[in-house]
């Protein structure tokens, strides 16, 4: 695996380059950006499988990165501070989101996540015929969706509700069946958007045609037809009763 290091502070960078280096040592670092003008010298020229972020680059953000790259090919662990950036790093499509200060622990789970997406994406490539994600992966009501090691072909109507696990997705299907999946939620709300699901909560898609009944109240819920509850946050409450009545 190929990394590159965007970070603008020398004793971090110097911290990820021991961590990577003492127990990573099958990895190869290709560069090291200060900004986001480096950062994309580097991207086009090395090529790398994984960018480890730091967010604010003095004067700038690292998301104006993917302004200049085509990142479908990348995978990206941001780096901050601030935990308020977390949930606009997983509209990019990050792996994972490191708090500072951060250990190995903490990177050896976020590499293992890259790792599983590496897998994920080369499985794709050896498919490529066969096998589509995103919206083209829809069809005849059906879905691929990768999890326990192998594609799963499930039929939309099958999935009850899909839960944010980080970077991950846990998705809940009639008859008790659950899969894990390397794609995190951002990703199958728009892949579902025109298919009958309401994001209720930041972590929870749910299917509508799976709602029983709505409680509602300060701590508003759905019941599913799996006599399972989950709550409505308070800032999805009018999408969410928008849905119901169009």
């Amino acid at each position: 695996m190929k990394i590159l290091l965007v970070e603008d502070d020398l004793q971090a960078i110097e911290h990820i380059e021991r961590l990577i280096s003492n127990h990573f040592s099958n990895y190869l670092i290709v560069g090291r950006a200060r900004n986001v003008k480096e950062a994309s010298k580097i991207c086009n020229s090395a090529r790398p499988d994984l960018l480890i972020m730091e967010i604010q680059l003095k004067q700038e953000s690292s998301f104006e990165l993917f302004e200049y790259i085509d990142a479908s090919q990348l995978n990206v662990i941001f780096t901050s501070h601030l935990p308020e950036f977390a949930f606009k790093a997983i509209k990019f499509d990050a792996v994972d989101y490191l708090l500072k200060p951060y250990g190995l622990e903490d990177l050896k789970k976020a590499i293992k996540r890259v790792e599983e997406r590496l897998k994920l994406m080369q499985i794709l490539q050896n498919n490529k015929d066969l096998l589509k994600l995103d919206r083209h992966a829809i069809g005849s009501n059906k879905i691929m969706i990768y999890g326990n090691e192998k594609m799963n072909p499930i039929s939309i109507d099958q999935i009850i509700k899909i839960k944010s696990q980080g970077a991950y997705s846990d998705i809940y299907l009639i008859g008790n069946k659950k899969i894990t999946s390397s794609k995190h939620l951002g990703m199958y709300e728009r892949l579902l958007e025109d298919k009958h699901f309401v994001r209720i909560h930041d972590n929870c898609l749910v299917n509508a045609e799976q709602v029983v009944s709505y409680k509602p109240g300060i701590n508003a819920k759905v019941i599913l037809k799996d006599e399972t509850s989950e709550s409505v946050s308070k800032r999805k409450k009018r999408d969410f009763l928008d849905y119901f009545r169009a």
